[in-house]
């Protein structure tokens, strides 16, 4: 699946880090979770069991990435380091912070999870799959790009990740009836005047064309990741949704759509993901599939069977 692609890098890079450079990474990751109110870094030096303060779980956590250990050591690095953070942590902030989380670089053992549980019943061992959540569900698309650079990763694997993303929830909310085709886009300036006010033409033509350089290619790939009933299902689903969108006009119609997409399809208000809809849905535009035609579309000469 073409969304496996970034979920194997981000396991692979996060995996490797080790030492500071892991500590250092779930700090940003962190900051990028909960803000600069929210999560607070502490010294490196002296610590005191904790690499950093989660406010609103009253938390601190304690990070651990082995370098290369050879799998006879681990077990035993791991209950040594986890429990010399402990008892600084009990000694030092504790009584403040109740709550302690652990978070490793890999997913932990079953030895590891219990003997976390026996030194502070509850506390939480945070592994590979428990950090990916958090960058793939709780972090804005301006955060997940940063995450994404900050691991050397290609933010081309994060715009299809993203894209894809939206396309399998608007399927999930699809039929099957209807076909929905189109050969080659039309220039579309000429659509933009037929469906925007003179005023607002330089502004969308400006701003389709941004969105085009930016997002196009990565949405074009993603839908061909789709069966061909898949795709005209997802065709067929957007333009509904444009038809019955609020607005006596093109332009208030495409913007009410993008924000009943943002609040439909994304937890947070989110303007990346907000750009991507709104890509989409000028992707859609230039396939001649809404908003007022052309005489070229009326004749046929661009587009094929639109049937609903």
């Amino acid at each position: 699946m073409i969304r496996d692609a970034l979920q194997n890098q981000l396991r692979l890079q996060v995996s490797s880090l080790t030492g500071d450079d892991f500590q250092e990474f779930v700090v940003e990751l962190m900051h990028h979770r909960y803000g600069s109110d929210g999560f607070m870094a502490t010294r490196r030096v002296k610590d005191g069991g904790a690499d950093g303060i989660i406010f609103s779980k009253n938390a601190v956590i304690a990070c651990w990435g082995p370098d290369g250990q050879a799998p006879s050591k681990v077990k035993k690095a791991f209950e040594k380091k986890v429990q010399g953070d402990h008892t600084s942590y009990k000694q030092n902030w504790h009584v403040t912070y109740p709550n302690w989380i652990v978070v490793i670089n890999r997913e932990p053992a079953p030895h590891e999870i219990k003997f976390v549980d026996e030194l502070q019943a509850g506390s939480p061992v945070m592994g590979i799959d428990a950090i990916l959540h958090m960058i793939n569900n709780e972090l804005t698309c301006a955060s997940r790009r940063k995450v994404v650079e900050s691991l050397k990763i290609s933010t081309d694997l994060l715009s299809l990740d993203v894209i894809s993303g939206l396309l399998e929830d608007i399927l999930k909310n699809a039929d099957g009836d209807g076909v929905i085709e189109y050969n080659s886009p039309l220039y579309v300036t000429d659509k933009i005047r037929l469906n925007f006010a003179p005023h607002e033409v330089d502004t969308v033509d400006q701003e389709y064309s941004d969105l085009q350089e930016e997002y196009f290619v990565a949405i074009a790939s993603a839908f061909e990741a789709f069966d061909d009933e898949e795709k005209k299902r997802i065709k067929r689903r957007i333009r509904n949704d444009y038809v019955s969108a609020y607005g006596d006009s093109f332009a208030v119609k495409i913007n009410n759509l993008t924000l009943q997409y943002l609040g439909k399809y994304s937890s947070v208000d989110d303007g990346e993901y907000r750009d991507i809809i709104r890509a989409l849905l000028f992707w859609i535009f230039e396939q001649c599939l809404i908003g007022t035609q052309t005489p070229a579309e009326k004749s046929g000469s661009h587009v094929a069977e639109v049937v609903l």
